[in-house]
C-alpha cells in the first residue's frame, strides 16, 4: 500500500507468475486456437487489451452456441447478435487475429524459444518492462528469463522442438504437480524480503518480522506421514517427547535469530476462520510470561477499507555502497565499459535474447577446434572427417536470414576447417592447455576466464584466443591482437598464476588460418587493471545508466527493446 519495494522468494510459483502465464497462453493458444480459455486469457492481457465487457459477450456467445471463441472472432462482422461490439474491441480482435496468423506460420519452421521471443519483442512487451525500470519489472523480466530456460532444456533434450510437442510436454509437467521456484530475491537489493524460514536459513536481516504466530500456524499441526517408516527400521535415536513441537520450536528459534537489532512478533486473533486464534505457545516462551492484552491493534473500518486503495507514491533510496567480493570475466567486464545498461540485461536481468547466427557459428567452430586439439593433447589421432563431423554437430541451424545463408555459412566453415587441419597438422605443434580455466584476485575481485590455448616455446608462453571474424591480411589481425583487451586480460591472468608475463598473446584468425601477435607489457597491465577497477565501482554503486552510441547501439542484441538505442 505504502508502494515500499518488496520481493517475495518462494518454492515454487513460476507458472502462476503472471508474465509467465501470459507466455504459456500464447503458446497454448498459438498449438490450439480453439482453445478459448487461453485465447480468452491473451486477449484480456496487456498486450490485448480488449474491453471485458466485449470480450464477456463474445464468450457467451461462444459459449451458447457451441462454438470457440477464436471462429466467434472471425466471424464477427457477420454475427448480428454481436454488433454492439465496440469499434475499438473489433479493431483490437482483428489484430489479435492477424498475430495469431502470424505466429501459426513462424511456429512451421522456428522452434518454440525463437517463436515465443518473437512474440515478446514483437509487441513491445519485452520493451515496455525495460522502459520503466522498477524492482516489479525487473522480476518479471527475470521470471521470463527463467522459463526461457526451461523452453531451451526442452530444445536441447526434443528429437523436435516444435510449440505443440512442447504444450505437450508443458501440460504434462503441470499436471504432475511441477512448478518451478520463481526468480530468487536479490536479498542485497533495498526492498522488503518476504520468504519462508527455510529460506532464512543461514541469513541475516537488520529488522525481521515473524507472522501469524498462533496455534495451527506455528507450530503447524503435527501431520502423520502417508506411510510410516517402522520404528525397527530407523538406525538412529529417536528423540523422546514431541519430536515435531521440538521440530518447530527449532525453526522458531532459526526465525528469531535471524534478526541483528530488532525482533517483531506479531500474530491475529481473527485469520477469517470460525474461531478466534489463540497466541503460539512458542511467544509465550520467547516472552517469558504473559502477552499484555494493551498490546493488541484492532484496524478501524476505515482502515480495512483504505487497504484496497491506490498504492501511495513513495520516496526511493538507493543502500549505502559495500565494498562485497565481486567476480568479473572479460564479457562482463566488456559490456559495462561498452554500455553499463547492456550488463545489466545480460548479467542481472538476464533478458532473454534471440541467439544470433554469428555466435551460432563460432560455437560450432570453437568446439571443433577444441576437440582437435584436445585429441592431439591426449596423443589421439583426429582425421579431417572427424573435426568437419564434430562441426556439423555443433552447427545449430537456427538464427541464419534463411536456408541459402545456412548453407553458405556451412560451407566457409568447412572450408576454414580443411585449412586449419591442413595448416596444423604441417607445424606439428602440441598445446600445453586447451581450454584451460583460470581465477585470481585483484584485491576484493576476482577474475575468473579461461585460455582456448596456452603454447609452451623454449623462451616463454604464448596465449592464444580463436575468432570467427573475416581478416584477410597480417597487419590487420596484428592489429587486432595489439587494440585487444581481452589478450592484455588474459596476460594479465597469466602472470597472476605463473609468475610471468606471456612472451607473446595471439588471435588465431579460423576462416583466414591468420595469426594475429603481440606482445603485452607492464603499461597495459596498468590501463586493464583500472578498467576493472573502474568496471567494479560502477557495479557496486549500482551505476546501469546507459550510454547509447551508434556502432554500440548497431551490434547490441537489446537494440530493439532498450528505450535509449541510438539508431537511425
Amino acid at each position: 500500500m505504502q508502494d515500499i519495494p518488496w520481493q517475495f522468494s518462494g518454492n515454487q510459483g513460476l507458472y502462476a507468475r503472471e508474465e509467465v502465464k501470459l507466455c504459456i497462453n500464447f503458446l497454448r493458444t498459438v498449438a490450439n486456437p480453439s482453445d478459448s480459455l487461453n485465447l480468452f486469457y491473451l486477449a484480456s492481457s496487456e498486450i490485448y487489451p480488449i474491453k471485458l465487457s466485449d470480450l464477456t459477450l463474445c464468450s457467451h456467445y461462444a459459449k451458447r452456441r457451441n462454438k470457440s471463441l477464436y471462429s466467434v472472432f472471425t466471424e464477427l462482422d457477420s454475427l448480428t447478435d454481436l454488433e454492439n461490439i465496440s469499434v475499438e474491441s473489433k479493431e483490437k480482435i482483428k489484430n489479435l487475429l492477424v498475430d495469431i496468423d502470424k505466429y501459426l506460420k513462424v511456429a512451421r519452421e522456428e522452434t518454440t524459444g525463437r517463436l515465443l521471443y518473437s512474440f515478446l519483442t514483437d509487441t513491445g512487451y519485452l520493451k515496455k518492462l525495460t522502459k520503466t525500470p522498477s524492482l516489479d519489472n525487473e522480476t518479471k523480466i527475470q521470471n521470463l528469463a527463467k522459463f526461457f530456460s526451461h523452453v531451451r532444456d526442452f530444445e536441447l533434450v526434443a528429437k523436435e522442438d516444435r510449440v505443440m510437442i512442447f504444450v505437450n510436454y508443458l501440460n504434462l509437467l503441470i499436471e504432475a504437480g511441477d512448478d518451478p521456484p520463481t526468480v530468487e530475491a536479490d536479498l542485497d537489493s533495498d526492498a522488503v524480503n518476504v520468504l519462508t524460514i527455510h529460506k532464512a536459513k543461514g541469513l541475516e536481516f537488520r529488522v525481521v518480522f515473524l507472522v501469524s504466530l498462533v496455534q495451527g500456524k506455528f507450530p503447524w499441526p503435527r501431520r502423520s506421514q502417508s506411510i510410516e517408516l517402522p520404528d525397527a527400521l530407523i538406525k538412529e535415536v529417536l528423540p523422546t517427547g514431541d519430536f515435531h513441537i521440538q521440530e518447530e520450536r527449532r525453526l522458531f528459534y532459526v526465525g528469531m535469530t535471524r534478526a541483528k537489532e530488532e525482533l517483531y512478533l506479531t500474530s491475529a486473533e481473527d485469520y477469517g476462520g470460525r474461531r478466534l486464534r489463540k497466541v503460539s505457545q512458542f511467544v509465550f516462551e520467547a516472552l517469558g510470561g504473559e502477552v499484555k492484552d494493551k498490546e493488541k491493534k484492532k484496524a478501524s473500518a476505515m482502515e480495512a477499507i483504505e487497504r484496497f486503495a491506490p498504492k501511495k507514491e513513495s520516496v526511493k533510496y538507493k543502500p549505502a555502497v559495500e565494498a562485497k567480493p565481486l567476480s568479473l570475466y572479460y564479457y562482463q567486464i566488456d559490456d559495462y565499459k561498452t554500455c553499463p545498461l547492456k550488463y545489466k540485461y545480460v548479467n542481472i536481468l538476464r533478458v532473454p535474447i534471440m541467439e544470433h547466427h554469428t555466435v551460432i557459428y563460432g560455437r560450432a567452430m570453437h568446439e571443433a577446434v577444441s576437440r582437435y586439439y584436445q585429441h592431439k593433447i591426449s596423443g589421439k589421432k583426429m582425421v579431417l572427417a572427424d573435426i568437419l563431423s564434430a562441426f556439423k554437430e555443433s552447427f545449430d541451424p537456427q538464427g541464419f536470414i534463411d536456408l541459402k545463408h545456412q548453407e553458405e555459412r556451412l560451407r566457409v566453415g568447412q572450408e576454414a576447417l580443411i585449412r586449419f587441419f591442413n595448416d596444423e597438422e604441417r607445424r606439428n605443434s602440441k598445446p600445453k592447455f586447451i581450454e584451460e580455466p583460470f581465477n585470481f584476485k585483484l584485491g576484493d575481485i576476482k577474475i575468473t576466464g579461461r585460455f582456448d590455448r596456452v603454447d609452451q616455446e623454449a623462451d616463454g608462453a604464448v596465449i592464444m584466443d580463436f575468432k570467427t571474424s573475416e581478416i584477410k591480411t597480417q597487419k590487420d589481425a596484428d592489429k587486432r591482437a595489439k587494440e585487444s583487451k581481452q589478450l592484455i586480460l588474459y596476460s594479465l591472468a597469466y602472470q597472476n598464476i605463473f609468475g610471468e608475463l606471456p612472451k607473446k598473446a595471439s588471435l588465431y584468425f579460423l576462416e583466414s588460418s591468420i595469426i594475429g601477435s603481440t606482445e603485452v607489457d607492464e603499461g597495459d597491465l596498468d590501463k586493464i587493471k583500472e578498467d576493472i577497477s573502474e568496471v567494479a565501482e560502477g557495479i557496486r554503486k549500482e551505476n546501469f545508466e546507459a550510454t547509447p552510441a551508434y556502432m554500440a547501439c548497431t551490434y547490441c542484441a537489446y537494440n530493439q527493446i532498450c528505450p535509449t538505442a541510438a539508431l537511425r
